[in-house]
């Protein structure tokens, strides 16, 4: 039998068409593999999935149903939106406006301007490697039950050779600008030449190497190993022209972007390296963006956007007067406790010797002290007797609920924004907030 709360929490989502309350969740990937199709345009796939999984905030203003009434605050919030992406996914390699996800099948999706939207491993299995660059027409793959190096030619969508480096691969990497392919095995032996030709061992690494890339002009491969010692070549040269140690290992990953490496601990933190400026830099939007957790991969957005999650249990907002100190304290939506200056309505400091009262609150988050009206919510929307109520906790989120008002009525003032207040009087006035998503992809 489910618990009232749970029904509850299932009637909210199928109502509110909630996203993750708090970012991605550790779910299993189902055994038959949910993805998108692939295709050209990623910026589109990802508005798409911004508006299906976020939906439009005029959803707000349905009213759900009576015993809901009461029963729950939705909170809205500005921070970054999750995108729930594909299921199934073992790798990925995201660079610019193009993404390629292996898939446990040994299936590979693609997204970029090339004509060719998903490929298929000669022997199936979860991808292991893969190498992808936007303005590379060649795609590097292999998967868990092959040695072998698979290589892709996505203008023709064909698979045009096979690589056997008589070592397992354990890195690729593909060069937008000079067509080259690299390719790291399980006894640290480092491949390169180009996509369509010979590949020549470079050299032989004394530790394993954790990640593998080009540099920014296209010119040098670099590897880095688990002690952070990084190696370059001249791909023309076919030699070794720099090495150089980053401090801070070990390092279980290291992955390149627009001339940084990002390294990751064994913990899980991760250290961002300036190959220009040979030192410490900050974490860069661009390796930042996709992520996957427990196969599942996941698109994390620039910019805040609103995000809402649902709080179960009778919505409980309270406030009480001192009277020697014209204070009043309230009791928030968030749990917190504020005070606000009773002359003004302007938050200010919580005195600490008080003989607090507490205050009778109508349904709306109103009530009076000694005549002067004080406002702790305001009506958003109204249609018969649904009521929609909202309060912006001071620098904080957006709470919303609904009450039965006593009088019918229609309320619309301002769709897809919501109140806030820079004082708790009744009469002060009132700023309104866009509150939507924006048209276009952030």
């Amino acid at each position: 039998m489910f618990s009232p709360r749970r029904l509850l929490a299932y009637g909210l989502a199928l109502l509110l068409g909630l996203a993750p309350a708090c970012g991605p969740t550790a779910a299993k990937a189902p055994a038959e593999v949910k993805v998108p199709a692939g295709g050209r345009d990623l910026a589109g796939l990802l508005a798409g999935l911004l508006k299906e999984q976020y939906p439009a905030l005029k959803k707000l203003y349905a009213p759900p149903p009576d015993a809901l009434f009461g029963r729950y605050a939705l909170e809205i919030a500005r921070e970054p939106a999750v995108l729930h992406l594909a299921e199934g996914v073992t790798a990925f390699s995201a660079q610019g406006d193009g993404l390629a996800a292996g898939l446990e099948n040994g299936n590979v999706l693609v997204w970029s301007a090339w004509p060719c939207p998903g490929l298929s491993l000669p022997l199936a299995g979860p991808v292991r490697v893969l190498a992808f660059s936007p303005q590379s027409r060649f795609l590097a793959a292999c998967s868990e039950a092959d040695r072998l190096v698979r290589v892709f030619d996505l203008g023709r969508c064909a698979r045009v050779r096979d690589l056997d480096l008589g070592s397992e691969p354990v890195l690729a990497a593909v060069s937008g600008k000079a067509e080259a392919l690299a390719v790291a095995g399980e006894d640290n032996s480092i491949w390169a030449g180009p996509a369509q030709g010979p590949l020549a061992r470079l050299e032989v690494l004394d530790l394993a190497p954790v990640g593998l890339g080009f540099s920014p002009g296209q010119g040098l491969l670099l590897a880095v190993d688990q002690a952070g010692t990084t190696t370059a070549w001249n791909l023309r040269q076919g030699s070794r022209v720099d090495r150089f140690r980053i401090p801070g290992g070990p390092f279980v990953r290291a992955r390149f972007s627009a001339g940084l490496i990002g390294l990751e601990r064994p913990s899980g933190e991760e250290l961002f390296w300036d190959l220009v400026r040979g030192g410490p830099a900050p974490e860069p939007n661009e390796l930042r963006r996709f992520f996957v957790r427990d196969r599942v991969l996941y698109y994390k957005t620039f910019k805040d956007l609103p995000v809402r999650k649902a709080h179960l249990g009778p919505v409980r907002l309270g406030a009480e007067y001192c009277a020697q100190r014209g204070a009043i304290l309230v009791r928030d939506l968030d749990g917190r406790s504020r005070c606000f200056d009773a002359g003004q309505g302007r938050p200010g400091p919580c005195p600490g010797d008080c003989a607090w009262q507490a205050l009778d609150l109508d349904q709306d988050g109103r009530f009076k002290i000694n005549g002067r009206g004080y406002a702790l919510a305001d009506a958003v929307y109204q249609r018969e007797h649904d009521r929609l109520l909202c309060r912006r906790v001071p620098g904080g989120a957006y709470y919303l609920w609904w009450v039965k008002a006593e009088r019918p009525d229609w309320y619309d003032p301002l769709p897809g924004h919501l109140p806030e207040r820079a004082t708790i009087l009744d009469c002060g006035q009132i700023g309104w907030t866009p509150l939507d998503l924006p048209a276009d992809m952030p």
